[in-house]
């Protein structure tokens, strides 16, 4: 996870201007009996603050109080949440005490009062430390046990994870649209008319009229000149649904599908814990990318600090393969046979696990060029967008992770279809309840891990979580080990060794050189300002 990955509260502080929309909002309905237009700018509606509108009052049909919402400001509240909206003591009930739950995980301590505890940091590192094995023994599971193939399960896992943190986000009502839909609502919404038939799209994407239904009062040349003029703006390079922001925010999740697939692909045919080593080498193709696309350069101790991270995957591979080699043999069926054919056999099998050692750490580095890639496009996503229309990053995650399952949809159906429904089929109903089980703990601790990584790094400094990601990743290594009975030989060791010693070498000295930019440029702008 990059350093852009930071939970903030850019939205939270909109909940007064919130507050005056829907004044607005329910002055103008009390006047004009119509659902104004809204506005999707600035930050002010209400997906795009982190205000949370707890008024579970049912709008009556006839008439529009002050204190009641208006049906679209009813409606926009997004996934449980809409359905929680409605009265009724039991579900307000669960509905707030969901909110307070999920609000210290969603939200960025810092800017609230008081910040977090220390005990409960450390508890929250302590899940960080144990989803992670919890997400990665899963995905071995279902992988290899259940004989999933790595996009089925690339496409589960995503759309499962994308689903259970959009009912968290409903629940906290703190869901925010994706960029196209806040550009559907900025080119319809504005130039349509209060009071005259105007229609609007709420945050799903519905159509909503207002009160005033296009009728008889409307000819039918004036109808067609609006919907000309919505063709035409839908149509203007200007105001292209696919302008530069939105085109890197689907390469952001269509990188991170990718990412999820070239590891699981690794996941599939080799150790956990050698995948995890090699995972660990995430500089050399982040380093890679930027200067290929000049956007960074490396000193000498960064240069240094890759040396061993690649001398580290070189050791490992050459470990894996020797770890692999020896856990393969079968000492029954090598007894019964010749010195020479025991020897061309122990040859044969040494150069196909060595090819296959090698083929898991090409198939890892793609998923690591997938993350550079992603990681990249973040970048540039946040300094297109302003700062009113981006997303945070629970926000950021659940959208990435449903663009790249819609990225997978077509391949996946068009492969696997008829195996889904084979397998729905013909396994009984016992199993399929285990395997949906299994594939639901997989999805939780996958979210909640994503979550508590970035509450750590919210509350810490980049080189402190930096530190945390290199001792995780040894946990994690440690801990596939054991739990599936895979020996690590000598060389293996020293690879893992030198990889997690290259990356946190790494990591210090990029966060120190960046630290000295930092000071220079204050020191700069002060001479400048004398």
């Amino acid at each position: 996870m990059d350093s852009d990955n930071v939970l903030t509260a850019d939205a939270i502080g909109d909940g007064e201007e919130d507050f005056l929309l829907r004044n607005r909002l329910l002055s103008s309905s009390n006047t004009s009996m119509a659902s104004p237009p809204l506005h999707s700018g600035g930050g002010t509606d209400h997906e795009s603050c982190g205000a949370t509108c707890s008024t579970p009052i049912m709008p009556t049909p006839t008439s529009v109080s002050p204190s009641t919402p208006s049906i679209a400001a009813t409606r926009r509240s997004q996934g449980f949440g809409r359905i929680l909206s409605f009265p009724g003591p039991i579900l307000y009930n669960i509905q707030s005490r969901c909110t307070r739950l999920t609000a210290g995980i969603l939200q960025n301590p810092i800017s609230g009062k008081g910040g977090p505890s220390g005990w409960f940091l450390l508890l929250t590192i302590s899940a960080w430390f144990g989803l992670g094995v919890v997400a990665i023994v899963t995905t071995k599971l279902l992988l290899t046990s259940w004989k999933v193939p790595p996009l089925l399960l690339t496409f589960q896992q995503l759309t499962a994870a994308s689903t259970l943190l959009r009912v968290v986000l409903g629940l906290q009502q703190n869901l925010q649209p994706l960029p196209w839909e806040n550009y559907c609502r900025a080119t319809i919404a504005p130039d349509a008319p209060s009071g005259t038939g105007a229609s609007t799209l709420d945050a799903t994407g519905t159509e909503e009229h207002s009160i005033v239904e296009l009728g008889a009062d409307q000819n039918h040349s004036a109808v067609e000149d609006r919907i000309q003029t919505h063709i035409s703006k839908f149509h203007s390079p200007n105001n292209s649904p696919w302008n530069v922001e939105n085109t890197e925010f689907f390469l952001i999740g269509l990188f991170n599908a990718l990412d999820f697939l070239a590891s699981n692909t690794a996941f599939s045919s080799s150790a956990a814990s050698f995948v995890e080593t090699i995972k660990a080498s995430d500089p050399i193709t982040t380093t890679a990318v930027a200067l290929i696309w000049k956007i960074d350069q490396v000193k000498r101790p960064e240069a240094i600090s890759l040396m061993v991270l690649i001398i580290g995957v070189l050791l490992s591979t050459i470990g894996n393969a020797t770890s692999s080699n020896t856990t393969g043999e079968d000492p029954l069926s090598s007894s019964e046979l010749s010195v020479d054919e025991t020897d061309d056999d122990s040859a044969a099998e040494a150069q196909e696990a060595l090819y296959l050692s090698i083929r898991t750490a090409i198939t890892v580095v793609t998923a690591n060029l997938c993350f550079a890639f992603r990681a990249m496009n973040q970048k540039l996503y946040r300094r297109h967008t302003s700062t009113g229309d981006q997303l945070d990053d629970a926000n950021l995650l659940c959208r990435l992770q449903q663009t790249g399952a819609l990225s997978l949809l077509f391949p996946t159906m068009l492969l696997y279809a008829g195996f889904v429904f084979d397998a729905l089929w013909q396994t009984p109903r016992e199993i399929v309840l285990q395997y949906v089980g299994l594939a639901a703990v997989n999805a939780g601790a996958f979210v909640a891990y994503n979550l508590a990584a970035c509450y750590v790094l919210s509350n810490l400094t980049v080189l402190h979580y930096s530190g945390l990601g290199c001792m995780r990743r040894m946990f994690a290594i440690l801990s596939t080990s054991i739990f599936f009975g895979v020996p690590i030989s000598i060389l293996g060791a020293a690879g893992i060794v030198l990889c997690l010693a290259g990356f946190l070498s790494f990591t210090y000295t990029r966060s120190q050189r960046t630290a000295n930019k930092a000071i220079l440029k204050s020191f700069d702008h002060k001479d400048s300002n004398v």
